[in-house]
């Protein structure tokens, strides 16, 4: 017969072995009930027609950091309209017109900078190739740089560990619901 060791043996025996290692707190997303945690090196799935109003909700509540914008094109985010909603523009960094080709080129520098706190990005910026192994070098690199990365999309891929439907209610007021496989839990 076989010696059995304890699960609770196994697991204390696992973390003394390789800790894990506990991720940057970047405070909660807006208007999640209850409280989601924004943790750094989370790659979240934003979907729902009020994605763009509840990004700049959340550039709005974090005054202090900083947030990189990449678009595939130029006309989907106007940042005269963050300035309207009273988000200073001098902390974002805008890149328009990137290549969809290039997003992996484009993104990976912006977080290795490590200037900024939230990434925001359109979900075509992502490689369709090899997607598995490219999604967790975006996740090591922004755990790494202490950032989270949003990724802005009409509909659900089902390729990222979280996913947020950003719903708008009356009076510009949102609500969140995580979605896992593209229905709601």
């Amino acid at each position: 017969m076989k010696n059995r060791v304890p699960l609770e043996a196994l697991k204390s025996l696992l973390q003394e072995q390789a800790p894990v290692r506990a991720r940057r707190d970047l405070g909660v997303l807006p208007g999640s009930e209850p409280p989601h945690p924004l943790r750094a090196g989370q790659i979240i799935e934003v979907l729902g027609e009020g994605r763009w109003g509840w990004c700049m909700r959340l550039l709005r509540e974090r005054e202090s950091s900083r947030a990189a914008w990449l678009s595939l094109d130029q006309a989907l985010l106007f940042p005269m309209a963050l300035a309207q909603e009273g988000i200073a523009l001098s902390r974002i960094l805008f890149l328009e017109r990137v290549p969809a080709l290039q997003g992996l080129d484009v993104l990976l520098p912006v977080l290795r900078s490590r200037l900024f706190e939230v990434v925001m990005m359109d979900q075509g910026l992502l490689p369709r190739m090899r997607q598995d192994a490219q999604i967790r070098k975006v996740q090591l690199t922004a755990e790494e740089a202490g950032a989270a990365v949003l990724v802005l999309s009409q509909f659900p891929t089902n390729s990222y560990g979280v996913q947020v439907r950003v719903e708008t209610g009356p009076g510009r007021e949102f609500r969140l619901e995580k979605v896992k496989g593209g229905t709601g839990e």
